[in-house]
């Protein structure tokens, strides 16, 4: 039986995936193309997060309508592949910083409540 405290933390660690997803993608995408499969891999592998086809899918299209990525098909034609375009990448950064912020605050706001 897990522990409370373990369905707890997995918990959090999934919403905040979910909740990071955007920039999650766009920084999987900055060493090249990649399919929604190896996104879907990718933040498994790294977060021990399962994140569906119905939740990444959406979010791709919604980034591509953006401009912040570009679909295209691989060289067989039958995978579709994620690239982030220039756009993306001066976005990307510009997140960061933003997020750098938060993470930095989160981790103050932890230090002091000892």
């Amino acid at each position: 039986m897990e522990l409370a405290s373990s369905k707890f933390e997995k918990k959090v660690r999934n919403k905040s995936v979910i909740g990071a997803l955007n920039v999650i993608i766009l920084s999987s995408l900055k060493d090249g193309p990649r399919s929604g499969y190896d996104l879907i891999c990718i933040i498994h592998d790294r977060f021990n997060a399962l994140i569906s086809p119905g939740t990444i899918y959406p979010i791709l299209a919604n980034l591509e309508k953006e401009g912040l990525v570009k679909r295209e098909n691989d060289i067989t034609g039958r995978k579709k592949l994620y690239k982030l375009t220039k756009e993306g990448e001066l976005t990307l950064r510009s997140v960061l910083v933003e997020y750098r912020g938060f993470v930095s605050q989160i981790k103050l706001m932890c230090n002091s409540a000892h």
